[in-house]
């Protein structure tokens, strides 16, 4: 994800904020954007053992909950080039069968993500306390999960903890939600919305795998020797890195929790800077959740402790009182159905301004670092 791009696109969304839903664009994206599939390549040379089948049998069978797909590639059969490419490069000394993790509609040149052999468990790709966290705060109506990948130094992640825990409630505290209007998209899910950005710690030598995928998330985070934030929204889309000076000075962290709180005036996922995290998990269990007693819209502290296992069900709220919406959002000053002529005219060259930047965006995420 290139800083710049997202600095431009941010800028581009407040000046285009009067032609957007109502909806922030945490809770679009929560709602409506799909997390990208990674590819499980399942390199083979002819028929499976019984023991290799039952194998592949207990990883299909834990994808069904995850943003993967597994791709058979028998190297004795006729393969596309591109699976052949890769598998020179990445494990062709290895032993068969090996399984090689690919991020989202990566090409050839791409580095993979993580290659073993066929008889990993499962878990260890698809499931860890740390994603188990980040689901479970973003399917219980949060803003946006923020990702502590420690260092391991113990005084720059203290400084790293201290950071978040003053920044985050006052970050918070200025975050106004968009004026509800009935133009455009509305929110679907009658969970709340909460301006609260709860923190998940991750040690690296405990959540290996989660590290991997968020060190090549970016260009350059690999060689980062100090703690790294990375702000999590929707379904579990990474939306930049923070780190270094950016963790003294707040400005970075806050632009980006401005952005996830604001309208959503691009509701293409591709447009939208971001990387898709492997999480497994329903995400449309929000759809299930129960009105209730209008929710703080505005966080007085953000935890700042390792993931724990948090039970959607236990949230469950009681019938509301008589005219309680989905989402209570506080009401603007301004009218939100005002507007120029010059607006008007003004929303072919936005919606010109929405693509460009978006490429901008995707050029700048280049190639992520061999592992």
């Amino acid at each position: 994800m290139s800083r710049f791009g997202l600095i431009v696109f941010l800028t581009l969304l407040t000046t285009s904020a009067s032609f957007a839903c109502s909806v922030p664009v945490c809770r679009y994206a929560l709602e409506h954007w799909h997390p990208a599939r990674y590819d499980l390549i399942v390199y083979h040379r002819g028929t499976l053992t019984p023991a290799d089948r039952d194998a592949l049998h207990r990883i299909e069978s834990a994808v069904r909950g995850g943003n993967v797909r597994v791709v058979d590639a028998d190297l004795d059969g006729s393969i596309d080039a591109n699976l052949r490419s890769i598998w020179e490069r990445d494990a062709k000394d290895q032993p068969l069968p090996r399984v090689i993790l690919r991020f989202p509609e990566s090409g050839p040149k791409i580095p993979s993500v993580w290659t073993g052999p066929l008889s990993t468990d499962p878990a260890v790709l698809f499931s860890s306390p740390a994603r188990s966290g980040v689901f479970d705060r973003l399917t219980a109506g949060y803003a946006g999960t923020v990702i502590l990948l420690l260092s391991g130094d113990v005084a720059q992640d203290d400084a790293a903890r201290a950071f978040l825990k003053r920044e985050l409630p006052r970050i918070a505290q200025q975050i106004k939600l968009p004026a509800p209007t009935d133009e455009g998209p509305q929110i679907m899910s009658e969970l709340p919305v909460r301006i609260e950005f709860p923190v998940v710690e991750v040690e690296r030598n405990r959540e290996e795998f989660l590290t991997r995928l968020l060190l090549n998330s970016e260009v350059g985070l690999s060689v980062v020797r100090g703690p790294i934030v990375f702000p999590v929204f929707g379904r579990g889309r990474a939306l930049c890195s923070v780190h270094d000076k950016d963790l003294r000075d707040p400005i970075e962290l806050q632009r980006s929790l401005e952005f996830l709180c604001r309208e959503c005036s691009c509701q293409v996922k591709e447009l939208n800077p971001g990387v898709d995290l492997l999480i497994a998990g329903n995400w449309d269990i929000i759809f299930e959740a129960e009105r209730g007693p209008p929710p703080r819209t505005i966080a007085v502290a953000a935890e700042n402790r390792p993931a724990e296992k948090w039970d959607a069900a236990s949230m469950a709220r009681s019938p509301p009182p008589a005219g309680y919406e989905a989402a209570e959002i506080e009401a603007d000053t301004t009218n939100p159905h005002r507007r120029s002529a010059l607006l008007r005219f003004g929303i072919a060259a936005g919606f010109v301004l929405v693509l460009v930047t978006g490429y901008w965006a995707m050029r700048g995420r280049r190639d992520p670092p061999a592992s």
